[in-house]
């Protein structure tokens, strides 16, 4: 079942780098999270067929004691479904791809083809 979640990734990778997938970008997701893991930036969020699905990057936030106070840890990416509310619905297992499909939605929403199409274009050769 992990492989057909690998399988989704790409797809959506490959999707949205052609362009037929577009990303709406969110401050933060709505309804209730696990208290320990905190987004860090904007979610992605898009409608596929028929789903509502966020791609945000999170940290999970782990106590130290030592330190007496809660850390947080690795930077992870999250691929969820979620409702209207963008409320999550269920997190998709950790596949992997998750931190290039983040990539793509960040180049696409900078959108960076026409960045260099028209900074090549319009630039001197060195």
């Amino acid at each position: 079942m992990a492989d057909d979640w690998d399988r989704a990734v790409r797809k959506l990778i490959e999707l949205t780098e052609a362009g037929s997938i577009r990303w709406e970008t969110v401050p933060r997701l709505g309804g209730d999270r696990d208290r320990n893991l905190q987004q860090i930036g904007p979610a992605y969020v898009s409608s596929v067929n028929g789903r509502r699905i966020a791609v945000y990057e999170y940290q999970e936030l782990s106590w130290v004691e030592e330190l007496e106070k809660m850390m947080p840890g690795a930077s992870k990416v999250a691929v969820e479904f979620v409702n209207e509310a963008l409320e999550p619905i269920w997190k998709w297992p950790a596949p992997d791809f998750r931190w290039e499909l983040l990539d793509s939605i960040r180049y696409q929403q900078a959108d960076g083809n026409e960045f260099l199409k028209s900074f090549l274009a319009d630039s001197p050769a060195p």
